[in-house]
């Protein structure tokens, strides 16, 4: 008994159609500017995401609902592809820059994309052990003719998600380091503004970030105060940029830099 999980005429349709997806979004992601160019970019890894990710959603449903009919050599090595193609793309997931998010889906992204990229990178392993668990048949019987000959059109995908993640933001200027450090630095300059606001008023330096009424963005982890006399000086660090510190300080030593940077200014070290 032979099962055809997915038709070559079929996959040369979705082929084309994936290319005229890319270069239509990513002429929209060059020539727009702000949050249009941002969902440009994110409806196009989105395409490019299901495009790897399919392959094996219909293997894996065939496997289950044909328990016991055997996998054929040539069907086992695409589906391991497409596992590897399925784990590579969770771990490009983790690349997506965060200055390249658009508004408040944005913001709900960032934090999703971590457990999301475990998630396909779990579903790629999932898909190539569900491959090699099940009995090996002669060429051409049990499942057969799965999807995606040779995976040009799974490595396709692949290639636009990595443009999509890597390459666009790159050209556009965008990366999780600058994106972090952007936010990190505007943070503690409100800091600083909210700090002479309460020392004028109080007389003295806050020691807590509660008494300043002070909210780190979203994307962003709380500073940290160090309070002394006629000084102060705070750190803040940003979600999923590890190794990256930023600090300032006004009447002492910026805690990252030391000297270097002039008081109230912020500055940064990390890889």
């Amino acid at each position: 008994m032979t099962v055809t999980i997915l038709g070559r005429r079929a996959m040369v349709v979705l082929k084309w159609q994936l290319v005229a997806a890319t270069a239509l979004a990513v002429t929209c992601a060059m020539v727009l500017e702000g949050d249009r160019a941002k969902t440009a970019l994110l409806v196009l890894w989105c395409s490019a995401s299901a495009i790897v990710i399919a392959p094996g959603v219909i293997f894996l449903a065939h496997a289950t609902r044909t328990r016991g009919i055997g996998i054929a050599p040539e069907t086992r090595k695409s589906a391991t592809g497409s596992g590897i193609a399925t784990m590579i793309l969770g771990r490009l997931t983790l690349s997506v820059p965060d200055e390249a998010l658009p508004g408040r889906v944005g913001d709900v992204l960032f934090d999703l994309l971590p457990p999301l990229a475990v998630l396909i990178v779990a579903f790629g392993a999932v898909i190539i052990g569900r491959a090699w668990t099940m009995r090996l048949t002669e060429p051409g019987a049990g499942l057969s003719d799965v999807a995606l000959p040779r995976g040009r059109v799974v490595m396709s995908g692949l290639l636009v998600a990595f443009v999509v993640t890597n390459v666009v933001p790159a050209f556009r200027g965008l990366s999780m380091w600058k994106a972090g450090v952007t936010v990190m630095k505007s943070d503690l300059r409100n800091l600083v503004a909210l700090q002479e606001g309460f020392l004028a008023d109080s007389g003295r330096y806050a020691s807590a970030l509660s008494a300043l009424r002070f909210a780190p963005s979203s994307r962003a982890n709380p500073p940290t105060l160090v309070v002394g006399k006629n000084s102060w000086s705070a750190t803040n660090t940003f979600k999923r940029l590890r190794g990256v510190t930023c600090g300032v300080a006004v009447g002492t030593a910026n805690p990252v830099s030391g000297e270097t940077a002039n008081a109230g200014e912020p500055a940064c070290h990390g890889p």
